[in-house]
């Protein structure tokens, strides 16, 4: 495999309905077709040594599924039917019966066969999705980690406020906004932020709507005034398809710099962990010793976690709860679109814990436990209460039989810390199964409510 060669590139896209229908027909009359041109007396070869026919149920199952390979071989019946009752020169005096059947069955079994695996590659694929889109948080989260530790002992020796905590304070701005259109209301906080941190003198950021399209109209400048930016710029449509910072020290776009837009130095996408870009930032003046590929690389990261923020902050909107629930809520629609979509089994668990037991309430922490034991794909939610406190834990890819038996597991930890044996009173366990198109909020609040009838 090439070394800059992506896992998009080589990801399985489906055809589009409209080309698998023209592709469905042609395919089934192709042959009929060379039948009527060059072997007129039996244009449907029913009589050759080899079942040309078939073929095209056969390669039409295989490429599309089940519903194109069966039509495919109904049309093929069809033909059949039309060239035996119609043709001037009747070469059989029966209707070939097992011809069409074969024909039938072939369209059908290709299909069925496709269908499943299929199936099984949508599967793998949104695993590896998942995989990846966690690898890139773990290693966005290194990146912005080291270089906060080296600006603190670099330039930040003499300030108590490092990158990191400057970070935090963004994220925690943008999902406390109340604001309905979060980036229009946080478009020169964020220019501000990046101004401080990444060394941008003059700078402007532009929104992208959902079909990945840069607006023309700034939301903020920095700086003063800027110039004209064209949506058109080699920099710009580069750092739409690839999701990544883009700067003229790149060597194909220095030629390209001399000839249109000699004022843009770096693109930076501002873009989710889903992929989603939201904004771009045009910057048009740094620092030289600023424009450095450790500069330019923590700004790249910068605009990836920006992004993730602003992804958090639409999602609270729309959960009107803690900024907590809104990650959890988030994490609880994407696994019931997998479960719809590819089977995929789920759980969410719920631990309810007595006040004593709780370190929220000064009790001895058994909830603890659990954060100490997550699986890499967990997404745990504390929920506190007046008289107990709760722990959900959303569990990927785990069906009826590993819930019971993480149960079995933590009351086991659970009884071992305590040094006696658990009580219906200590701690109760429920979980339920992520379904598709369960309002996700709904889904907490009457697992909440079982959970803590349960132990009461």
């Amino acid at each position: 495999m090439p070394r800059n060669l992506a896992i998009d590139d080589i990801r399985y896209e489906p055809p589009s309905p409209r080309l698998a229908w023209l592709e469905t027909a042609g395919l089934t009359l192709l042959i009929p077709v060379i039948g009527l041109l060059f072997h007129r007396a039996d244009p449907m070869f029913v009589q050759g040594p080899f079942p040309w026919l078939i073929l095209a149920p056969l390669a039409v199952g295989m490429r599309y599924g089940f519903l194109q390979g069966f039509v495919s071989g109904i049309a093929t019946v069809l033909l059949l039917a039309a060239g035996w009752r119609f043709s001037a020169v009747h070469t059989l005096h029966d209707f070939p019966v097992e011809y069409a059947l074969a024909a039938l069955i072939t369209g059908a079994i290709a299909g069925e066969f496709a269908d499943g695996w299929l199936r099984r590659l949508g599967r793998m694929q949104i695993l590896l999705d998942y995989r990846s889109s966690r690898q890139s948080e773990f290693t966005r989260s290194y990146h912005l980690l080291k270089v906060s530790h080296d600006q603190l002992e670099e330039r930040l020796a003499g300030r108590q406020y490092s990158l990191r905590n400057a970070l935090m304070d963004l994220r925690s701005s943008l999902v406390a906004s109340d604001q309905r259109s979060l980036l229009e209301h946080n478009a020169l906080r964020i220019l501000e932020f990046l101004e401080i941190h990444g060394d941008l003198h003059q700078a402007a950021l532009y929104p992208v709507d959902e079909q990945g399209r840069m607006q023309t109209g700034a939301l903020a400048r920095i700086g003063g005034t800027m110039p004209t930016v064209i949506p058109s710029h080699p920099m710009i449509v580069a750092a739409l398809d690839s999701g990544r910072i883009v700067s003229v020290r790149e060597q194909s776009f220095r030629q390209a710099e001399a000839h249109e837009q000699d004022d843009i130095l770096a693109v930076i996408p501002l873009i989710d962990i889903d992929g989603r870009i939201r904004a771009l930032v045009i910057a048009t003046e740094m620092p030289f010793l600023s424009y450095n590929g450790d500069n330019l690389d923590l700004l790249g990261a910068l605009g990836g976690s920006i992004g993730d923020f602003l992804a958090t902050g639409v999602q609270r909107l729309e959960y009107a709860g803690r900024e907590d629930d809104a990650a959890f809520v988030s994490r609880l629609q994407r696994w019931s679109v997998y479960a719809d979509r590819y089977q995929l089994p789920s759980n969410i668990a719920a631990f309810d814990f007595a006040a004593g037991l709780s370190s929220l309430h000064g009790g001895l922490g058994l909830e603890n436990l659990l954060f100490e034991q997550l699986r890499g794909l967990d997404e745990p939610l504390l929920v506190p209460g007046a008289a107990s406190d709760t722990v959900l834990i959303l569990m990927p890819l785990s069906d009826d039989q590993g819930a019971e038996g993480y149960r079995r597991r933590m009351f086991a930890q659970f009884a071992e810390r305590l040094e006696r044996e658990l009580q219906p009173s200590d701690v109760s366990f429920t979980f339920v199964p992520v379904l598709p198109g369960r309002d996700p909020n709904t889904v907490v609040a009457d697992l909440l409510t079982e959970a803590r009838n349960a132990r009461a």
